[in-house]
């Protein structure tokens, strides 16, 4: 009598995956960064405007994948964002999150909080 064997190697298969999931993640950290510039232009809409420089001073980057920066890097962004006991707060980048969290949600997208 003649045995049949079948061998299954998933190794292949785990090589597969793994370019799949690199292609996930790439197609993930560019979202990610979309909703990083998207967030970036709403930040310079709501930002107040008086020389224009603060405004200007609003940008971003990639600090790692799946990570990104926006900031206002004009010394005083703080003291508008936040306020002074001489001025009321003007929370820009507070208030340009919340519409890109509203805009995004729909999406798909859940936020942490």
């Amino acid at each position: 009598m003649t045995t049949m064997t079948m061998t299954v190697d998933a190794s292949g298969a785990l090589a597969g995956m793994d370019r799949l999931t690199k292609v996930f993640a790439d197609k993930l950290d560019a979202y990610v960064g979309l909703i990083a510039a998207d967030l970036d232009g709403q930040s310079k809409v709501e930002a107040p405007v008086r020389t224009g420089f603060l405004r200007g001073s609003i940008h971003f980057e990639k600090v790692k994948q799946f990570e990104y920066l926006v900031a206002a890097s004009a010394s005083y962004a703080g003291y508008v964002h936040d306020g002074t006991r001489f001025i009321a707060p003007n929370p820009f980048l507070s208030r340009a999150k919340l519409i890109i969290i509203a805009k995004w949600s729909g999406k798909g997208f859940e936020f942490a909080a």
